[in-house]
């Protein structure tokens, strides 16, 4: 594991008045600055360099949430309510942080009309709240939207393998938890799913990369519609599709309640 490693040295941070003596750190790729569920009482101020901010998933793994850079700030929400980290910040490229301590941000905010502070306060907190649902599953539907997702993706991620189109499956996972919330065990279970329907093929390299393949877009494009109309509590004979793609959403949809509920359903 890597270890949480930083050189610092001593600078001035202008504040109106006199400098104030402010430590600058330095970062190598891969240095943690501080992890999820740490307690801080500083903020730092990328100088130079370039940071990643991670969650931890449903399933214990990592999800990069976003990049950030020069003249940013990270580690405010700490200082601004006294909760532990929400997010572990690493370096992605070499950085250097200007560090501003409690005590230099209390003085720069002193000045502040009481009222103020109170409104940046309670914008944390609800910052902070919000964060905290988005770790919660967007979807009722999760075939549906994985399967959306996929057609999504397929276009600009592709890859030909012979003459069917196919994404890497840790793609798949990693945008079905960014976009949709979709747990990795839970996006695997409707991948497998979705293989015993027919609707895709579960290929490995000798690298040991598994593949998701598409042998017939449309049909997952139909299925999808199949998905919304069955939501929708709707008879699929009501809807103006041919006989033959009734007969074939029927057999997969009588494939899927074999095997589980296909359809995502809570």
């Amino acid at each position: 594991m890597k270890q949480d490693v930083y050189h610092s040295e001593s600078t001035e941070l202008k504040t109106g008045h006199r400098p104030i003596q402010v430590q600058t750190i330095t970062l190598k790729v891969g240095d943690v600055l501080f992890r999820e569920g740490d307690r801080g009482r500083e903020l730092y101020i990328i100088a130079d360099g370039l940071v990643g901010v991670y969650n931890t998933g449903p399933d214990g793994t990592e999800i990069e949430l976003a990049r950030i850079g020069k003249n940013s700030i990270i580690g405010e929400m700490s200082l601004l309510d006294d909760q532990p980290r929400s997010a572990t910040i690493k370096a992605v490229e070499p950085s250097s942080l200007t560090v501003v301590s409690e005590a230099v941000f209390q003085s720069a905010i002193s000045k502040a009309p009481a009222w103020l502070w109170s409104i940046v306060r309670i914008a944390a907190g609800r910052l902070r709240d919000a964060n905290h649902r988005v770790g919660a599953p967007v979807l009722r539907d999760k075939a549906r939207g994985l399967m959306s997702l996929i057609m999504l993706l397929l276009p600009e991620f592709g890859e030909r393998r012979g003459a069917v189109l196919s994404m890497k499956r840790d793609l798949v996972l990693a945008e079905a938890y960014h976009v949709s919330r979709i747990a990795k065990k839970d996006a695997l279970a409707l991948i497998d799913r979705f293989a015993l329907g027919g609707l895709i093929r579960i290929e490995a390299d000798t690298d040991k990369t598994t593949w998701c393949c598409v042998p017939d877009p449309a049909v997952c494009e139909l299925y999808c519609e199949y998905l919304l109309l069955k939501g929708q509590k709707k008879k699929f004979r009501e809807i103006s599709y041919n006989a033959d793609s009734i007969s074939l959403l029927s057999n997969i949809d009588s494939v899927s309640q074999k095997s589980g509920r296909l359809d995502g359903g809570e």
